[in-house]
Formats: C-alpha cells, structure tokens, sequence
C-alpha cells in the first residue's frame, strides 16, 4: 500500500471533506491498495492501477503511460507508486574481533554500533534480529490500527512487543520465528471483531510478508480505561 502526500487544506473542495479523505485512506491502508487524491477527487485502486473506488466516481484527469490510475498528487502530476527505504552498514574487521555500524536514511541511526559480541553474547546494543522485532512491532501496530477502522473501531492504544527467534539450523543460522505480544484498548469493542481484525494484520502486515518464518500472536482486548 502506498499513501500520497496529504493535500493541502486549500485544494479541499465542499465535494472533498476531510473525513472523507481520512476514511478512504483508511480503507486504502495495508490492504495492499493504493491511495491517490486529486484535487476534489479520491481513489482507492488496486495495485495494478484498476480504480475499486471513486469520489467523484468520473475523472478525466491524465493517465501513466500504460493506461492504469497509478499514484497521482496535484492535476497533471504523476509520482510513483513505489516506496523505498534506505540503511546501510559498514563492518570492519573479523566475525568476532570486529565492529559495524549502522545507518538509515531518515538520520534516525548514524553509525549506531554493532557487533559479534551484541548480537550473539548478550553486551548491550542493537543487533539485526531486534531491528526486525522493532519493525514488526511497528508495521503490525498500523496494519491491526487500519483493520480494526475497517470493522469501525478505533483503538485508544496498541501496544505491540514482537520477539525474534534465531536460531542455528544444519546449513547456518536462519530467523525462524517472530512473536507478536498485542494489548488493545478499545472502548466499547466486540472481542470477535478484533479477533479477526487482529488475525487479519498478522498475516497482511508487510513485515510478516517479508519474513520467512513462523509468526504467532497472543492479542488481548483490555477494557477502555
């Protein structure tokens, strides 16, 4: 899935509320659908470009060379419907005697530190495996947020801890498995739509998508405070 810049107030037209903009993004989200707004204009299309949903249903506005509805910004500009994300290491040195750091583009690692001894014997630091919990954590903390807006709940909080197991198979070391711990405050929520919502962002949460391993979950429903 992937969400357009969020247009500014002025391009709002009285055809184009707010909530409107925010539930079709909603619906858009982790649902491996695309969002676009032009103007006085939504659209919730499919990856490939098909339009599922239109407000107004009728827009003449331009087209990506193939013909598809991809991802559009202000009238007669085309962005991509592609998102990357950049990080990069740098290791110098032995398997065990060395040392690395790593980076993300945001700026939110700079040569953050790590190494043999981090990952494999416990000395305090970041290592690969708890990047990726942190990743699953977060990527399923908005995956089950947009499922439970889809059944019409809105959560006050999800609170989500993933563990990552890795383990050491007869051809190397390999991550197996991720856990996902889940506390949910939702006032007023019925517990069989926020199981399967739950269920639902397990399995099309992004990262679980990625991971080649087993992925469980304990999600509890706590009553609103």
């Amino acid at each position: 899935m992937n969400c357009l810049d969020e247009p500014r107030d002025a391009e709002i037209t009285p055809e184009l509320t707010r909530r409107d903009f925010d539930d079709a993004r909603s619906r858009a989200q982790f649902l491996e659908l695309q969002f676009s707004h032009v103007a006085d204009a939504i659209f919730v299309t499919e990856m490939d470009g098909r339009i599922v949903e239109a407000n107004p249903a009728a827009w003449s506005g331009p087209k990506v060379p193939d013909g598809n509805l991809h991802a559009v910004g202000s009238p007669g500009t085309i962005h991509s419907a592609t998102m990357k994300r950049k990080a990069s290491a740098v290791w110098q040195g032995g398997l065990k005697d060395g040392r690395g750091t790593i980076s993300t583009e945001s700026g939110v690692l700079s040569d953050t530190g790590y190494s043999f001894a981090r990952r494999f014997e416990g000395e305090p630091g970041t290592n690969p495996e708890e990047l990726i919990a942190a990743a699953h954590a977060s990527c399923f903390s908005m995956a089950l947020s947009a499922q439970l807006g889809e059944a019409g709940l809105t959560p006050q909080r999800i609170e989500t801890a993933a563990t990552v197991t890795l383990e050491k198979l007869p051809d190397g070391f390999a991550v197996t498995a991720s856990h996902l711990d889940v506390n949910v405050t939702i006032p007023g929520a019925d517990e069989g739509k926020f199981n399967e919502a739950a269920k639902r962002a397990k399995e099309g949460c992004p990262i679980s998508k990625l991971l080649n391993a087993k992925i469980t979950m304990d999600a509890r429903l706590n009553p609103a405070s």
